[in-house]
């Protein structure tokens, strides 16, 4: 059932989100696997675990951050340019 669920999500989400968005959301599946491991079993994963979870969250949560400043600076100059080609006397 979370195989299947997982699966339909991600190809539904494949419409809007980039193939890197996709690959990075892919990766946090073995990431938070081992978490929820520790904090419902008590197992304990061994820093080097930790600390590559710990890159790839960046990586994820750095890809996001980098795509919404991104679209924010793309809007800003659209703008910038739709002003540029307006008329002085129409706007």
């Amino acid at each position: 059932m979370q195989l299947g669920a997982g699966c339909l999500l991600a190809t539904a989400a494949s419409r809007t989100l980039t193939a890197t968005e996709l690959g990075l959301l892919a990766l946090l599946e073995p990431i938070l696997g081992p978490l929820w491991v520790w904090v419902l079993m008590g197992e304990n994963p061994g820093r080097n675990a930790l600390l590559g979870g710990a890159i790839v969250l960046c990586a994820v949560v750095g890809n996001e951050i980098f795509a919404a400043w991104r679209g924010r600076a793309g809007r800003r100059l659209a703008r910038a340019a739709a002003q540029a080609l307006t008329p002085r006397g129409s706007a």
